[in-house]
């Protein structure tokens, strides 16, 4: 076994970001100007190795935030839809363009257009509205206030958007965007959610010492239906000083243990499967990957915030929806369920193409090769796969869902 086996063994490895393919924006504070090219993991986890360690931990200790009077980021719940799923968020369109990854020269991959649209209020009155509930929960520490504002969910396909925005009087963590108007923190990012989704950008309402955000979300935790919220360590310490009490902690630990009380550390952590991962791995690496396991014995949980936001899943309502192809399919205003396992004769291989036509013609293009017309596409596997939309639709004028291969579901 290699050394790197030996080390992801002992230690944890959590990617908390899958690859994009933006070109990302600075942040509204002018900090970074430049953009600079994605298609790069944009990960939060403990490596220890290269003293990048971090636990996205959310404490047991459930705190019952102040509250906040009605809504505070929208005038209300039309205005809350009208602004979240309509084109008017600043990040409304991009042409398909082109990137070149530097670390394979020779490559482009084109990155997919987008477009948002108008939203049709009757539908929004009707669908979104009714199932928005202020939230009014804070939270605060090291500094950083967070705000739940308010929330929105679809129980048919368990999809929602909640708004929230973070303080700091001293300013926020370093952050950048993508194109289309997504947050990332480079450095970790400093909110941790449980549930699956992107939070993107609020604009008009962010500043230097406030950013103002929206989730959208899937309710996809096997061990939770509820939403919870905490700040993650990268809230109470930066990358850089981390990094430095690592080191610092790591020579502390050498002069405290021995290499041989070190190897019989991992004797007794790894138990039977000891002898397996070290094989083949040099003493001299066996040793200093158990200085780097007791490193992070020693600081795990320092910087664990006390303080959490639980929102219970709790639907005020239903959307309108539809179902074809037996239930392999399910389609709301807001988001598209497509399983393709049990369909005969259907393509092997993963979803690539989503089409949803009208009955007055017209159609939206929620995925192919050149075009992604969603806030994030989410499944256990990649046949069973959940598109949230970048707009909202009236199920009432679907005429036909078609997939790849023009396997089109007409509605009866």
């Amino acid at each position: 076994m290699k050394a790197e086996e030996l080390f992801l063994a002992i230690g944890e490895v959590e990617s908390s970001r899958l690859t994009r393919s933006e070109l990302t924006t600075a942040r509204p504070s002018g900090q970074r100007e430049q953009e600079e090219p994605q298609m790069k993991k944009r990960n939060v986890s403990r490596i220890l190795r290269n003293l990048l360690v971090a636990a996205l931990i959310v404490s047991a200790l459930a705190v019952t935030a102040y509250a906040v009077a009605s809504f505070v980021i929208f005038d209300s719940p039309q205005d809350m839809i009208s602004g979240l799923f309509g084109d008017k968020t600043g990040y409304d369109h991009k042409d398909v363009t082109h990137f070149t990854d530097p670390e394979k020269p020779g490559e482009v991959y084109d990155i997919p257009a987008y477009d948002r649209v108008p939203v049709d209020e009757s539908v929004a009155a009707s669908e979104a509205v009714p199932l928005v509930s202020p939230v009014g929960q804070s939270i605060s520490w090291e500094g950083y206030t967070l705000t739940v504002d308010a929330n929105m969910y679809d129980q048919v396909t368990k999809c929602g958007v909640l708004t929230y925005t973070i303080e700091n009087p001293n300013g926020i963590a370093h952050y950048e965007l993508e194109a289309n108007g997504e947050i990332w923190f480079p450095d970790g990012e400093i909110l941790n959610i449980n549930q699956y989704g992107y939070s993107y950008i609020i604009s008009d309402q962010s500043t230097d010492t406030k950013l103002t955000a929206a989730f959208y979300y899937k309710v996809d935790n096997p061990e939770s239906t509820d939403l919870v919220l905490s700040f993650t360590q990268w809230a109470a310490i930066r990358l850089s000083d981390f990094q430095e009490l690592w080191k610092q902690t790591k020579e502390q630990v050498k002069q405290e243990f021995s290499e041989d009380e070190v190897i019989e550390h991992l004797k007794q952590a790894l138990g039977d499967e000891y002898e397996e991962v070290a094989s083949g791995v040099s003493r001299e690496e066996i040793v200093d990957s158990g200085y780097e396991s007791l490193v992070d014995e020693r600081l795990d949980g320092r910087f664990d915030c006390p303080e959490k936001i639980t929102i219970p899943e709790k639907a005020l309502g239903e959307m309108s929806n539809l179902t074809l192809a037996d239930g392999n399919i399910k389609v709301s205003p807001i988001a598209i369920c497509v399983d393709t396992r049990e369909m005969q004769d259907y393509p092997e291989g993963y979803i690539k193409r989503v089409k949803i036509s009208f009955k007055d013609g017209t159609e939206y293009v929620v995925v192919d090769e050149n075009v992604a017309n969603h806030m994030f596409a989410v499944g256990h596997t990649d046949r069973d796969v959940t598109f949230m939309f970048n707009r909202m639709i009236d199920v009432n004028e679907i005429a036909s869902v078609i997939l790849d291969g023009d396997v089109e579901f007409r509605v009866s």
